[in-house]
């Protein structure tokens, strides 16, 4: 019932961005948003963050749709870091490793813009 509402939104951007400042420290999180790879992201999280504030009729969902996109690209090096790690599980690992399907998908997420593809991630 309260996925959407605007103030919880807000509050929760802000909850993230104060977690990101705790645990990199202020100039490493502005480092860490302003760097040349991650500028779409972070234009896409920060847009969206204005977009919920803002808050007119459709905004917040917009809002919400265009921070999700931005937090994919920020974050998006990390998901063959955590497919690697979850390889390891013992229910979910052996599924992981023999489908070459969730394999490719993974390769594909994690492909740079440039078309270059990150390291092997088989543990």
């Amino acid at each position: 019932m309260f996925f959407l509402d605007r103030g919880l939104l807000a509050m929760g951007n802000l909850s993230f961005l104060m977690g990101v400042i705790a645990l990199i420290g202020l100039k490493n999180t502005f480092m860490f948003f302003g760097k040349k790879s991650k500028i779409q992201g972070s234009v896409f999280y920060f847009l969206g963050f204005v977009m919920i504030v803002i808050g007119w009729y459709t905004f917040t969902f917009l809002g919400f749709i265009a921070q999700m996109y931005g937090l994919f690209l920020l974050f998006r090096q990390f998901i063959s870091t955590i497919f690697g790690y979850s390889q390891t599980l013992p229910v979910i690992g052996p599924i992981l490793r023999t489908s070459p399907f969730i394999q490719r998908l993974v390769e594909r997420m994690t492909e740079s813009d440039s078309g270059k593809k990150k390291a092997k991630y088989d543990v």
